[in-house]
């Protein structure tokens, strides 16, 4: 076993990024039918994949992770933050997704993102519970309430 992190060796990306090392691109179907076959990897998140995993099953070469992590993405450390935030909030919250669309959510991620997201799921349903907020709209709003407390801290 080599001495590199996982973080630097595998990422967890989006579909859109799979599909984007083919010309023409797949349909959606087929990205479908290869995750049914194994020849697409799942990653510990809904809608995220194991790229260099992938890129293997699927016969392509791997690439360094680290730099196409560097090279794809575009936003700022605030930016990404919020992106993983608004993550953990969608898992524990789907609805989230229908009424904050202007919001992103990331396209790639590490190991290390990935256990921050998990811990950010745990930590938002903790305080779900502990409020006892079960009503759709008090839902809603904790997600608003959590997003401007990061739009104020990164003030």
């Amino acid at each position: 076993m080599s001495g590199q992190s996982s973080a630097t060796t595998e990422a967890y990306v989006d579909r859109d990024a799979i599909l984007a090392f083919f010309n023409p691109k797949p349909g959606r179907s087929t990205f479908f039918d290869w995750v049914n076959q194994g020849l697409v990897v799942r990653g510990p998140a809904k809608g995220y994949y194991k790229l260099n995993e992938s890129l293997r099953r699927l016969r392509l070469p791997a690439v360094d992770a680290a730099q196409y992590l560097e090279e794809h993405r575009t936003q700022s450390k605030a930016e990404q933050l919020r992106q993983r935030h608004f993550l953990a909030l969608t898992l524990v919250i789907p609805e989230a997704l229908h009424v904050f669309t202007t919001e992103d959510i990331p396209n790639t991620l590490t190991d290390a993102e990935i256990d921050e997201v998990k811990g950010l799921v745990n930590s938002n349903e903790g305080e779900l519970n502990a409020n006892s907020i079960t009503d759709a709209t008090e839902r809603l709003a904790f997600v608003g309430g959590a997003l401007k407390a990061l739009d104020v801290l990164s003030d």
